[in-house]
């Protein structure tokens, strides 16, 4: 574990670090495709941003779930959108769980009583997906998921890092993964 971390994040209650490795001092989320994010049900099925699949669970209801691909909008811009276009409550929009603003996510989301032809011909935006829209008898609750899968593309890395990403490489093919903290930066207050 490492110590030596920042203030800012000291003064948000992080106090150590999860990996003894220092950072290899690259740029990441200079694009939203740069860091991607995928939502994992509570079955462990993945809803994958190449094949995006939603199960359905048989119990058919008044909620109507569906796949959120967002590119550079956070989750709250996001229910916003949804809800201005579609003319109802913020309220009435439910997420399983909060994404990056500064990424390419795709998770599950519901809404209440907007059945899914109407849901399926939405074009918002072409950074704001909807994709197969399904009924199911119960809402989403934050939390609702199992985790998310993180593809991080690390760009302008160093030279002189080599030794650093080959540890790296090693402890993630030894399946030593690297934890994440559940910070203020996943909110947007800093970038």
């Amino acid at each position: 574990m490492r110590t030596d971390v920042p203030v800012i994040d000291q003064l948000f209650g992080m106090r150590l670090w999860g990996t003894s490795i220092p950072g290899i001092k690259g740029v990441i989320k200079e694009r939203s495709e740069d860091f991607i994010v995928e939502e994992i049900l509570p079955n462990g099925h993945i809803i994958e941003l190449n094949n995006p699949k939603l199960p359905h669970t048989g119990y058919e209801g008044l909620f109507t779930h569906f796949i959120l691909q967002k590119k550079g909008i956070g989750s709250f811009e996001a229910k916003w959108l949804l809800s201005k276009f579609l003319k109802i409550p913020v309220s009435w929009i439910f997420f399983a769980g909060n994404k990056d603003k500064d990424a390419l996510t795709i998770q599950r989301a519901a809404v209440w009583n907007v059945p899914p032809e109407e849901l399926s011909q939405i074009n918002i935006s072409p950074r704001l997906k909807i994709l197969s829209p399904i009924r199911e008898l119960r809402r989403l609750h934050i939390g609702d998921l199992y985790g998310n899968r993180f593809t991080i593309l690390i760009r302008k890395i160093p030279l002189h890092n080599e030794v650093k990403i080959k540890k790296l490489t090693n402890m993630l093919q030894e399946g030593l993964y690297l934890p994440n903290f559940f910070s203020y930066q996943r909110f947007g207050i800093l970038n």
